[in-house]
């Protein structure tokens, strides 16, 4: 399908789910946070992108280290997890299965904690 330029990727992901089979399960959509990424009109089971999430905390760990840290430590975690699915080559729904049970309680657990000590942080600095 050609892509315009002017559309953003969920109005293009849109388009493209348009065309999909009614009655499926909801389609696995890796992307970045941005919410322009996520279609309007139809219901994707969001796995967001830790590289780019990641990049985000290694370029502003000058500014706030401690916090960032904890952060990408975090991070290694959920790796840790990836690399143990490859190398025992289990198939994608246990893979997810697995990311659910120990990396989004990994996840969660520490977006909290950095969120509030962000704001803290950055209302000190301000």
């Amino acid at each position: 399908m050609k892509r315009p330029r002017h559309r953003c990727a969920g109005e293009n992901l849109g388009r493209v789910l348009d065309r999909r089979e009614d009655g499926l399960p909801e389609p696995l959509q890796i992307c970045d946070a941005l919410d322009r990424n996520e279609p309007a009109d139809h219901k994707t089971e969001l796995c967001h992108c830790l590289v780019h999430a990641r990049r985000q905390f290694v370029e502003i760990q000058t500014s706030f280290p401690e916090e960032c840290r904890k952060v990408v430590d975090c991070l290694k975690d959920v790796y840790r997890v990836e690399a143990e699915c490859r190398e025992q080559g289990v198939g994608v729904q246990e893979r997810l299965q697995r990311h659910k049970t120990w990396s989004k309680p990994v996840l969660e657990n520490g977006g909290r904690s950095s969120g509030r000590i962000f704001r803290n942080q950055w209302n000190r600095k301000r």
